[in-house]
């Protein structure tokens, strides 16, 4: 397992579209939150929140991504060749994964020090928002995983997706509709339910959404590890069974 982890890791930080996305990430943060370049729903907010806005930039870099990086591995036979040499399907499911949560924690990385070096301040928050997007965007490539090595067209699975991401959009569009008129235990599911999507949480961590209504970070974490669990019990169940062509 330990070789196989190393290994992706090897041929991740080969990857041409995952070192682009990490220069385009340090250079629209650094630009943004420094405010060399706005927009006009920014031009008034503070660097933190640009930075924290800007993030969500990595939900749909990993939702083209994870497809195609991990769509190649059938393309080309890395796949077939791994359990050939005896590894078993689940422990190449599970090193993908971990390889590509840790190009997530990369990219977090450079987000933040970039926006630092911009002029966001250290604060309290920002290191919440940090812990917050680490687990979301784990849950969130965790489920692109589920879908990316249970799929053995890439283009399936590119178009899944773009099509969770649309759901999800449309899932804080109604999910802010729906929160303004909810009170009590209504209120209580609508925040579980609003932040199960990385892109619930990212919205409810930003300077448009009321934070009355944001959730505390043990119960936003507590979400992400349940999405994380159920989509890699879900990937793992029964893979050993599968032909691999």
């Amino acid at each position: 397992m330990i070789s196989l982890y190393k290994a992706n890791l090897r041929r991740l930080f080969k990857n041409i579209i995952f070192n682009a996305g990490l220069v385009i990430a340090a250079i629209v943060t650094f630009v943004y939150t420094e405010k060399r370049v706005t927009t006009i729903f920014l031009e008034n907010k503070t660097p933190d929140d640009i930075m924290i806005f800007l993030s969500v930039a990595m939900i749909f870099f990993f939702a083209i991504f994870v497809p195609i990086y991990l769509g190649a591995e059938y393309a080309d036979g890395t796949f077939r060749n791994k359990v050939i040499v005896g590894h078993t399907q689940r422990e190449v499911y599970i090193s993908n994964l971990l390889a590509i949560i840790t190009g997530v924690m990369v990219m977090i990385i450079v987000w933040f020090v970039s926006g630092i070096l911009a002029g966001a301040p250290l604060s309290k928050e920002l290191f919440i928002y940090i812990v917050v997007e680490i687990f979301a965007l784990a849950g969130w490539v965790a489920f692109l995983t589920l879908i990316s090595l249970r799929c053995d067209k890439m283009i399936t699975s590119v178009v899944i997706s773009m099509a969770a991401c649309f759901i999800s959009f449309n899932w804080i569009t109604f999910g802010n509709l729906f929160m303004m008129n909810a009170k009590g235990t209504r209120l209580l599911i609508g925040e579980i339910i609003y932040n199960i999507p990385a892109m619930g949480q990212w919205y409810a961590s930003s300077c448009f959404y009321a934070q009355s209504m944001n959730p505390n970070l043990f119960i936003k974490v507590a979400i992400s590890l349940c999405v994380i669990v159920t989509t890699l019990v879900i990937g793992i169940t029964g893979i050993n069974k599968r032909d691999v062509n």
